[in-house]
């Protein structure tokens, strides 16, 4: 049922979202409804609200409206890192509201990156501080040595999160045999202390994993993310009996949360679909965009919603991944993902547009979609930032 609450006398709504389906999968709503907004947030739900004369209209025309598209995966700290790109002009054009940097800053520099870089952001900005000191500079962690044990200072990361609890979630680690340049369970567990010692959540990255899955999902405590989830390289969250893995199953039910991260290389369509038959779906849909995925089979976070949509995903299924759900993978009060009374008011306007559409993942496999989804207007706290066409 839509929540409804009548504007206060002789104070009009300052902007309403007129003429759309309302899909917010939190709230169990999926009808044509109008939202209605002051001072920043939601203040009415309902059919054919009133507008005053100042009060400003944004039509959305039968297209989908959902509570502002949250991205847990991105990598924001352009200018300093190969991978980073500018938070505002890549997610608010895409319907994201709130965007995640996964671990892009090390501790040495996530002081500068949460005052020049997030706090200024008109896009909603958390990050999680990379295990190593000196974060992702570049994209090759072998080489300048992203994870190698010198550049871990346990002391200081805790230090970190609790200094900045205000935008850090907590650790990223990956512990990739292709990025890290320590094997075994040694990055896990320093991640691990840290994460205990701060209280912080544990985001980590699983391709070609340095150890065997089962010993890191075993790992994980409620809250703690595993992203890449179907990436498809190497050992995967599939076994040899085409099954999901049971360590990830117990993982889940332990309130491990999983995550796409989509990104240049970490999305295979066949992984996708066989954890998908055997009734696994990811919590939560994400890019990990960053400055090569942007220009790869990526895109945007609607591309990547409709890839879900082609492997039979429904749509508040594919909407609540992007919204509610990754608002409980964020876990701060002021991030809901939803659009009740009260809420603020972040929204996208997607448009489902008739294809047929070529998809492809991150391993060259293509696939056709009969719709797909497009950003076509974004609100951010009760002000329209984006429209399809325009620029940020």
């Amino acid at each position: 049922m839509a929540t409804s609450a009548a504007p206060e006398s002789g104070r009009p709504f300052d902007l309403v979202v007129a003429g759309g389906i309302l899909v917010d999968p939190g709230r169990r709503v999926h009808e044509r409804l109008d939202v209605g907004i002051r001072d920043g947030r939601i203040a009415s739900v309902g059919p054919n609200l009133s507008r005053g004369p100042r009060t400003g209209v944004l039509d959305a025309g039968g297209r989908l409206v959902t509570p502002g598209l949250i991205d847990l995966h991105t990598h924001l700290f352009d200018g300093v890192s190969q991978l980073g790109v500018p938070v505002d002009a890549t997610c608010l054009p895409a319907g994201v509201t709130t965007a995640v940097d996964a671990g892009t800053a090390g501790e040495i520099a996530f002081d500068a990156f949460r005052e020049r870089w997030l706090r200024p952001a008109t896009t909603q900005t958390f990050a999680f501080v990379n295990l190593s000191s000196i974060g992702l500079p570049v994209d090759d962690g072998l080489e300048y040595g992203e994870t190698a044990l010198r550049y871990v200072d346990v002391d200081r990361i805790v230090e970190t999160i609790r200094a900045h609890a205000d935008v850090c979630l907590g650790i990223k680690v990956r512990i990739a045999t292709n990025q890290a340049r320590v094997g075994g369970d040694a990055l896990l567990s320093l991640a691990l202390e840290a994460a205990d010692r701060s209280g912080g959540r544990l985001m980590v990255h699983i391709t070609e994993p340095g150890i065997p899955l089962d010993r890191v999902f075993d790992r994980l405590r409620p809250g703690d993310i595993v992203t890449h989830l179907f990436h498809g390289r190497a050992e995967t969250v599939i076994g040899g009996d085409g099954r999901v893995l049971a360590s990830l199953r117990r993982a889940r039910e332990r309130g491990v949360r999983t995550d796409i991260g989509h990104g240049g290389g970490s999305f295979a369509f066949a992984t996708a679909r066989a954890a998908l038959a055997d009734g696994f779906a990811p919590d939560t849909i994400s890019t990990d965009l960053h400055a090569f995925s942007l220009r790869g089979t990526m895109r945007d976070l609607p591309r990547t919603m409709t890839k879900f949509l082609a492997l039979g995903m429904s749509l508040d299924d594919v909407v609540a991944a992007t919204t509610v759900e990754a608002a409980r993978s964020i876990g701060r009060p002021e991030v809901t993902g939803t659009l009740a009374v009260g809420d603020p008011a972040d929204l996208a306007v997607l448009e489902l547009v008739d294809g047929p559409v070529l998809l492809e993942d991150t391993r060259g496999v293509q696939i056709k979609a009969e719709q797909e989804l497009r950003a076509w207007a974004t609100v951010r706290a009760g002000a329209i930032v984006a429209r399809a066409g325009e620029a940020a």
